[in-house]
């Protein structure tokens, strides 16, 4: 008990400077010990901090860890000791928006009354307060249910979205809603995860790798004190574990509700633990390989220019061009099967990529390319060999027969499909670590439902596909060459032909030779075989 008025005003300046101060005296419903002092984990007082710090703040939970406690919390110290706050909730349902605002008169009932503002206004939906008793610059904590038109009839100071993964049409949402924080109001996002490529994994993994202007906090079950699982009747953290994973049942649920996992609806291709891995190393890691090509030119990236005397095999996927699916290249060393070059864009003709096909393969040493001969690429192809006489295109394989198609081009059935996404697969699991970004994006939403392998619907695999047929193109590199492209009318080649080593070096002084070559000024870079088709 404060015994005196300096004593308690300097109680109340303590309460309102910090937002961890005021909560000693506050006491809150524990679902197993009933009306308790309110105790905060650690990370409930490192996320505090946060909140008092950053502006935007998105919030990666696990279930049961008393996160909406502590935005609960916030929001009443918010309103409670400040003029003029406007804290809005939104929550996927009416039911859920009611409880917040359950919780937070509970909080601020259990106060002492010196630290209370004066209620102006209480209902299932709003809790408002005057912090000098008067209706001059009131506070107030709002929550409501989320629809687009939240954003047409509030403006925040604080705008706190709960469960985000969970609301539908969030995209609609935010967009109306994010204008009533724009003039200087903050913003705290929550949710376990749910649909990888949403609204929510965006935001998110736009935050880790710093895209946007939230804060990530990402906060696991395990970080709870043994004390808390204790007095949930538990003696050890994995005895609620497994507790947890009786009550979900469900292998994406635990997945999504306690392990963080970003899920498909349906099964991933890649199997759900290397999923994750792709994601934390290749997608949210800023050091990886791919985010330092040797160059980017012409939306082309570049990580490995052409090696003297290795033919490099080009994957190719074809799309109309017309701002929906992307038409996709990726040239792979066939000695280190690591890739030399990816492309993509989704505005390209089919006769505007077969000229960059054609420029792509004269600069990787006459590539073979390895083209699906869809509508589309049956167009690119019919460009490469009527106009630019270029024939190092591959047949389709039956590896059941040992047997050429007839046809120039890869023709996808369901036989030849399932042997390139065997291809694909075999690679992943040994070499994940060597993907793109964009592949590993797409893998993401690549699933398998009802028997088929494809993208989710609304998203793509056209990385994916020009990838695999790269790798296909790899593996039968040898056999193409000896049974198929040797028996071919060769046209006259447009490169001249260069000994890239002088007499006595061998394969291990290619390197030397190449340097050799850009000194005498006698390698051109991608974009000088492309001046000379304009």
């Amino acid at each position: 008990m404060i015994e005196n008025q300096d004593n308690l005003i300097k109680e109340i300046q303590r309460a309102r400077s910090a937002p961890h101060y005021y909560t000693k005296y506050v006491k809150i419903r524990h679902p197993k010990a009933g009306l308790v002092k309110c105790e905060l984990f650690s990370w409930q007082l490192e996320a505090l901090r946060i909140f008092t710090k950053h502006r935007f703040v998105c919030i990666l939970k696990s279930r049961q860890i008393g996160c909406s406690s502590l935005v609960q919390l916030y929001s009443l110290w918010r309103v409670n000791f400040f003029k003029g706050q406007e804290v809005l909730i939104l929550s996927k349902s009416d039911r859920e928006a009611k409880k917040h605002i359950k919780f937070i008169k509970e909080y601020y009932e259990s106060l002492p009354f010196w630290l209370k503002s004066k209620v102006v206004k209480s209902n299932d939906h709003c809790l408002e307060l005057s912090l000098t008793g008067n209706l001059v610059g009131t506070s107030s904590v709002t929550a409501v249910p989320s629809s687009p038109e939240i954003g047409r009839s509030f403006s925040a100071s604080l705008l706190i979205i709960d469960e985000a993964a969970f609301i539908p049409k969030i995209e609609d949402i935010w967009q109306a809603v994010s204008p009533t924080i724009a003039t200087g109001g903050s913003c705290i996002v929550i949710s376990t995860p749910k649909q990888v490529n949403s609204w929510f994994h965006h935001l998110w993994t736009g935050a880790v790798k710093k895209e946007n202007d939230f804060y990530p906090l990402k906060i696991h079950w395990s970080q709870l004190p043994l004390e808390e699982f204790k007095r949930r009747g538990f003696e050890t953290k994995e005895e609620w574990y497994k507790d947890e994973c009786r009550k979900l049942k469900d292998k994406k649920k635990i997945a999504s509700e306690l392990e963080l996992s970003f899920i498909a609806s349906g099964d991933t291709f890649v199997e759900g633990d290397l999923l994750k891995k792709i994601e934390e190393e290749i997608l949210l890691n800023p050091n990886h390989w791919s985010r330092r090509p040797l160059r980017v030119w012409d939306k082309m990236k570049i990580w490995e220019e052409p090696i003297p005397k290795i033919t490099y095999v080009v994957g190719a996927d074809v799309a109309e061009g017309v701002g929906r699916a992307s038409s996709t290249i990726h040239v792979i060393n066939p000695y280190t099967k690591k890739i030399a070059l990816e492309f993509g864009s989704n505005t390209e003709s089919p006769r505007e990529f077969a000229k960059r096909l054609y420029t792509v393969a004269l600069h990787y040493n006459k590539a073979i390319l390895n083209i699906e001969n869809n509508n589309h690429g049956h167009t690119v192809i019919s460009i490469l060999l009527n106009d630019y006489g270029y024939n190092k295109i591959m047949n389709t394989y039956d590896f059941t027969t040992g047997s050429w198609g007839t046809r120039v081009g890869w023709e996808e059935t369901t036989r030849t499909r399932v042997f390139l996404l065997d291809v694909l697969r075999e690679y992943i699991w040994d070499r994940w670590m060597d993907l793109t970004p964009e592949i590993a994006t797409e893998l993401l939403t690549f699933i398998e439902k009802n028997g088929k392998v494809k993208a989710l619907s609304g998203y793509h695999d056209d990385y994916i596909f020009s990838f695999g047929l790269a790798l296909v193109g790899v593996k039968y590199y040898d056999k193409f060459i000896d049974e198929v492209w040797s028996t071919r009318y060769s046209t006259p080649s447009i490169l001249p032909e260069i000994d890239f080593c002088s007499e006595g070096e061998g394969e291990e002084d290619i390197t030397l030779g190449l340097q050799k070559m850009v000194v005498q000024g006698r390698w051109k870079p991608i974009e000088g075989y492309l001046d000379d088709l304009l």
